[in-house]
């Protein structure tokens, strides 16, 4: 059996602010292949981080925005694909670090739209 470790990144990026981004592979493993669809789609997760189509205020977490953005994954067809990103502060600059992504429908009722395309709730 094949075991990973969960100390590290599983990748890291830039938000569309040019503000580094974190994916941590306890992160990964914990919060976001748990998703079947998610299984091998880092790329299309930094491609959300990267390039959002849509940016929202998260509903419990003030520290945490979700970003949306419509693809197509092998599994579940069109989808929106959902990056929540806690941004913190590390020796005075701004990071962010990845909470989970996940194929979804749409909004979770009263995200708060900031920036880019609104979605239909």
């Amino acid at each position: 059996m094949l075991r990973r470790s969960l100390i590290g990144n599983e990748f890291t990026c830039r938000d569309r602010n040019s503000i580094p981004v974190y994916c941590t592979c306890e992160c990964w493993l914990k919060h976001i292949v748990v998703h079947g669809e998610m299984v091998g789609q880092q790329g299309i997760v930094k491609a959300v981080i990267e390039t959002p189509l849509s940016e929202y205020q998260d509903v419990h977490h003030i520290d945490t925005r979700n970003l949306y953005k419509n693809v197509v994954l092998p599994i579940v067809g069109n989808t929106y694909i959902k990056v929540c990103l806690k941004y913190i502060k590390v020796y005075g600059r701004e990071r962010a670090i990845v909470r989970t992504a996940y194929a979804t429908n749409g909004l979770k009722k009263g995200e708060v739209w900031l920036w880019g395309h609104k979605l239909e709730k």
